[in-house]
């Protein structure tokens, strides 16, 4: 039996790789959704933990994302395998470990460089990204990085008050953050986002719930105000934008995804500015604008690169 053989013409391949694209561009929309939610969560998380105790607040959040991912995915959730199980648990405790080191580490350094330190996970997510995917980062996702960082220093204007242990905290965070980058850029492409998400907030929550009373005086005063914040942190800042970066990072690369990331500090400040009426402080505007930069390089970057290739190979 002789097999056909597809000859695929210049037009085909074009198409092939304008669809792509396509898909990328589609998929790095959804994560600058993400990044826009998580904008807002600043404020509806400083205002949460006022009523509840932060490892406490974080587990019941997302316990509560756990169930809403159960309720679309209880089919394929109770049929899933070991392997997906174990994926979802791997992923749940590295972010586990980031959440809950962040919101150990507030307690004794400021939000500034706490904001600061946790975006270290973009700098050494290109390095991980290379040692774990063998994917060498693009220069231009690496220049935009650097420009983004830059910008990150700008809006958080940490002072020099030397090294505590909410830094080191803190660091622990970013570094375990890094890796769930890196990783997630794996696991989901070989399975269900939505069983894979769902594990994922099983693992956070119950270890959230488990070790509230061993880290923190466990306080909780229900009102409206937690209510709110609970609801909003569980469905849309949990269930909506862990799901998707799941579902859609892989179509992009792990640097580039820590560039877009970046939007969400630059969205906090202008949701700062508009909802809260916080100051318009020049420099916190002007480090928002330096990220929007720093991500315009990174895509202008290989989009010049691809168009001089291709008048190359006319």
């Amino acid at each position: 039996m002789i097999l056909p053989i597809t000859v695929w013409s210049k037009k085909d391949l074009a198409d092939i790789l304008f669809t792509m694209m396509r898909q990328k561009h589609r998929a790095e929309l959804m994560l600058v959704a993400a990044a826009l939610i998580w904008g807002a969560t600043f404020v509806i998380i400083k205002e949460g933990i006022k009523s509840c105790s932060p490892v406490l607040f974080n587990g019941t959040r997302f316990m509560l994302a756990f169930i809403v991912m159960l309720f679309f995915n209880r089919k394929k959730f109770t049929k899933a395998g070991r392997k997906i199980w174990f994926h979802g648990a791997f992923l749940g405790c590295l972010n586990f470990i980031a959440y809950t080191m962040q919101t150990l580490g507030l307690k004794y350094t400021s939000v500034a460089k706490s904001s600061l330190v946790t975006y270290l996970f973009a700098v050494l997510t290109p390095p991980l990204q290379y040692v774990i995917t063998r994917k060498v980062p693009h220069r231009g996702n690496l220049t935009g990085l650097a420009v983004v960082f830059t910008g990150m220093i700008m809006i958080t204007s940490p002072k020099a008050e030397g090294i505590n242990i909410g830094d080191i905290l803190t660091l622990a965070s970013a570094v375990s953050y890094a890796f769930y980058i890196v990783l997630i850029d794996i696991f989901p492409a070989r399975e269900d986002a939505g069983v894979l998400v769902t594990v994922q907030f099983f693992v956070m929550g119950t270890l959230g719930l488990i070790t509230a009373p061993f880290v923190e005086t466990v306080f909780i005063s229900f009102n409206s105000g937690l209510v709110f914040s609970l609801a909003y942190l569980s469905v849309l800042g949990s269930a909506v934008c862990i799901y998707i970066i799941n579902r859609f990072q892989h179509y992009t690369t792990p640097t580039r995804a820590v560039l877009i990331y970046a939007l969400e500090p630059m969205f906090s400040v202008i949701l700062g500015i508009l909802i809260l009426a916080e100051s318009k402080a020049p420099l916190k505007v002007a480090g928002a604008a330096v990220i929007l930069s720093g991500i315009l390089i990174s895509e202008l970057w290989e989009q010049i690169e691809y168009r001089i290739k291709q008048k190359s190979q006319i």
